[in-house]
């Protein structure tokens, strides 16, 4: 079993939502930006996107690599796909000495004949977030997007 990454995301939205957290978020396409205060957000739908990636389906069993590395405040686990068809590339979990995980990074690639889409995105509990991605169609266009978001602690 690998990590529980739509658990860790689901538990991360609960949390902002209890803690009353608002969300500055900034929006990037085609060269221009736009910038949004959400008081307060919809969690579980702001982070719809990265709840999908689920090292656990059935179809991944056995397919990453996984190595533990020691830092000096924790650890970092590097789930890296170990089949270069495989959507999910690479997703790097860090944790606290605990346990604790205080960031999840994610790097997946998919394409066919005619297209190709990378998507990466980050989220730091309590902190932050973005989400890149880059669409491209060979020999048509290319699109390239960007979210990010801070999260702030309203006092009530």
């Amino acid at each position: 079993m690998y990590f529980d990454n739509p658990k860790f995301i689901e538990e991360t939205a609960m949390r902002l939502g209890s803690k009353h957290f608002e969300l500055q978020k900034q929006l990037t396409t085609a060269g221009k930006s736009e910038q949004i205060q959400i008081p307060s957000p919809d969690w579980k739908k702001e982070f719809d996107l990265l709840a999908k990636t689920n090292l656990n389906a059935p179809a991944f069993k056995g397919l990453f690599r996984v190595n533990r590395i020691a830092a000096s405040d924790g650890y970092v686990i590097v789930y890296s796909a170990l089949r270069d068809n495989m959507a999910i590339r690479k997703l790097v979990r860090t944790c606290a000495s605990d346990g604790t995980t205080r960031a999840v990074q994610c790097l997946q690639q998919d394409h066919s004949l005619i297209t190709q889409q990378t998507i990466e995105w980050r989220l730091v509990a309590d902190s932050g977030y973005y989400y890149r991605g880059a669409d491209q169609i060979k020999g048509v266009n290319n699109l390239t997007y960007a979210i990010g978001g801070a999260f702030k602690n309203q006092t009530k």
